[in-house]
């Protein structure tokens, strides 16, 4: 939200319930979140104000409000940054962890020639046995992202990486192993070093078609409690199953699952995938815009690209067939509505799954952006990163 009404004791309203949402984030006890400002919610704003070095008078006018968000948060629908600026996201997705510039040293001043605003960084745990997948190098990897002006949106890809295996059900079973990831005392105090800026993808694509509504909230409610009892603020992102394909598991589960979060401060992402299943995939594209916009669910295109990876068992390779990746379709009805998305992937790696024509770059320097959809992507078309993305005025006043 944008600074709010000026409030003190007696009053009451949705107002008093964003900031009694606010102060609990920030870790001072407001009593119930019932949209009361009594005794215990004035209490805690003198606290609040006392450890901000604000004038204490249990009064929330302009400043009281400012010094509240320290994380970025969700109001309405939409994501604003710890100075109550909506935040569109426009960026790219980029596999640091598999990188020879695992902490994005060379590749992040590149992207942001671009103008984008986000990367996904995708990461693994340090159990994975990945030589860059050490907590040092997560710090660096944000702390890069962020010196480039850019939105650092961690990620853990381990799910994916189990999904194989047929006994993890699409990488289900490994959130137990990702929740106690992001609750271990080293990963929780990089999360809080760098939060007033950071994005966490919890984790990328776990579950298949198996996964019940019911498994889906009751897993989500657990791994969300639990990242919220570390301390960690900070918006978190929830794939839909099935490769992230899989509407539904967002349509059945965003409004429980936010109701459940302590700081009602979730966002749901779709990687449009959609080369089954999809008889007309820029349809139903649309027909999922309108619905997360009209139950105003926060959500975001955390995967999408100009093409689709094949089957070559059965003779089909990447491109895109029958407009199965709908690029055009994602960057025109996400811009009409104010929905951030983030393109797969910068590159290079992808040849290494069969399909070099994700790769935005051939060598992952701006000069060497493909053409066709990468390009489009990135620069020429109306709603690219370049001609729509906005960089945060909170990356210019010095925040630490």
């Amino acid at each position: 939200m944008q600074v709010g009404p000026t409030l003190q004791e007696s009053s009451s309203g949705e107002a008093v319930k964003e900031l009694q949402r606010a102060l609990q984030r920030a870790g001072f006890d407001p009593g119930p979140i019932d949209g009361k400002f009594g005794p215990v919610t004035a209490e805690a704003v003198r606290s609040f104000q006392a450890a901000r070095g604000l004038v204490v008078d249990g009064i929330v006018g302009p400043q009281t409000w400012r010094a509240l968000f320290e994380t970025f948060y969700v109001h309405n629908g939409h994501l604003h940054d710890s100075s109550s600026e909506c935040v569109v996201l426009r960026g790219v997705n980029k596999m640091a962890v598999w990188d020879q510039d695992p902490t994005g040293r060379n590749w992040f001043p590149q992207i942001r020639r671009t103008g984008a605003n986000v990367v996904r960084i995708v990461w693994l745990m340090y159990t994975s046995g990945e030589p860059a997948a050490t907590v040092s190098n997560m710090d660096k990897v944000i702390q890069n992202c962020r010196d480039n002006n850019m939105i650092p949106m961690i990620e853990l890809h381990d799910a994916t990486m189990a999904a194989e295996d047929p006994s993890t059900r699409g990488g289900w079973t490994k959130l137990g192993d990702i929740e106690r990831f992001w609750t271990s005392d080293n990963v929780t105090s990089v999360l809080k070093k760098h939060q007033r800026y950071l994005l966490l993808n919890i984790a990328n694509e776990p579950g298949d078609d198996s996964i019940t509504d019911r498994e889906f909230k009751n897993q989500y409610e657990k791994t969300i409690g639990a990242i919220r009892a570390a301390g960690i603020n900070v918006p978190l992102v929830i794939d839909a199953t099935l490769y992230g394909q899989k509407f539904d598991s967002i349509k059945n589960n965003a409004s429980y699952l936010i109701g459940q979060d302590p700081q009602h401060n979730l966002i749901f992402s779709l990687h449009v995938w959609w080369h089954f299943g999809h008889q007309d995939a820029p349809r139903d594209f649309k027909k999922a815009i309108d619905y997360v916009v009209a139950e105003r669910i926060p959500f975001i295109v955390g995967e999408f690209a100009g093409v689709c990876q094949g089957d070559p068992e059965k003779g089909v390779h990447c491109g895109n067939h029958n407009n199965d990746a709908p690029y055009e379709t994602i960057l025109e009805e996400c811009h009409k509505n104010a929905i951030g998305w983030i393109a797969w992937e910068w590159g290079p790696g992808n040849e290494a799954g069969g399909c070099a024509e994700m790769n935005m770059t051939t060598n992952g320097t701006y000069g060497t952006i493909q053409p066709d959809w990468p390009n489009k992507v990135a620069i020429t078309h109306r709603y690219s990163i370049k001609n729509t993305a906005r960089t945060l005025g909170s990356f210019s006043k010095g925040y630490s």
